[in-house]
């Protein structure tokens, strides 16, 4: 799912990007087109330009993991455009029997900046939107509520309510001005579960996959997050 792209190139997507371009219908095209076709050789490969990290293990129901995402400063030295790409995956209990939520437990995820100090971050992810278990296809195309903007938290698009109503949850964030700044420490990932159910909730498997790309292929990234990288949980 990380390294799925889009065929941007072919006619068929212009009548429906031209239908859905004016908002607040935008949000909408990834409902319709999905995230892609996968690149088997892009999911894992690197080079100077890109780099993935990934993580697997499992996550306490009510708390917070943080993992550190190296980028760096030299990022600033030059305006090409720059892109994040974030998939994270959990497979909570379901329910089989009673009236509780389907799902034992949600999954929801944010990046922060390296400006952007430990308890900003504590406090952005402290909430948890409460989301109905009998939403239909039409209420799932509708424009996301808009939502307070986090301190120095990244936007990636599908926006945080939509992406976090399913149990792979693919982000990508492009940019193009840099500065130094940004990068005084690592930029946070922070994933939170939120426990649904009143009963006892089982530690929930989850794995996340974060490429860094620099576009303009002027900056070698590879080297520099590879001896920085950290992952703090």
């Amino acid at each position: 799912m990380n390294s799925a792209l889009r065929r941007e190139d072919k006619d068929e997507l212009t009548p429906i990007r031209r239908a859905f371009s004016a908002k607040p219908h935008r949000d909408q095209v990834d409902m319709l087109l999905g995230h892609g076709l996968p690149d088997h050789a892009r999911a894992t490969g690197c080079d100077d330009y890109s780099v993935v990290a990934y993580h697997q293990g499992d996550i306490e129901p009510n708390t917070v993991v943080f993992f550190d995402v190296p980028v760096p400063a030299q990022l600033a030295e030059f305006g090409d455009r720059r892109r994040l790409t974030v998939t994270a995956a959990h497979a909570p209990e379901v329910q089989r029997w009673g009236l509780e939520r389907y799902l034992g437990a949600d999954l929801k995820w944010r990046m922060f900046r390296g400006d952007t100090s430990r308890d900003e971050i504590v406090d952005a992810m402290s909430e948890s939107v409460e989301e109905s278990d009998e939403e239909t296809l039409a209420d799932l195309l509708l424009p996301d509520k808009e939502e307070t903007p986090q301190p120095k938290e990244l936007p990636f698009q599908p926006t945080v309510p939509k992406r976090s109503r399913g149990t792979v949850q693919h982000a990508v964030f492009e940019w193009e001005r840099h500065q130094r700044a940004y990068s005084d420490s690592h930029y946070t990932l922070a994933i939170a579960a939120y426990k649904r159910w009143q009963r006892k909730v089982q530690p929930i498997p989850f794995a996340v996959v974060v490429r860094l790309e620099d576009l303009g292929r002027r900056v070698e990234i590879y080297n520099r997050v590879r001896t920085s990288l950290e992952i703090e949980v």
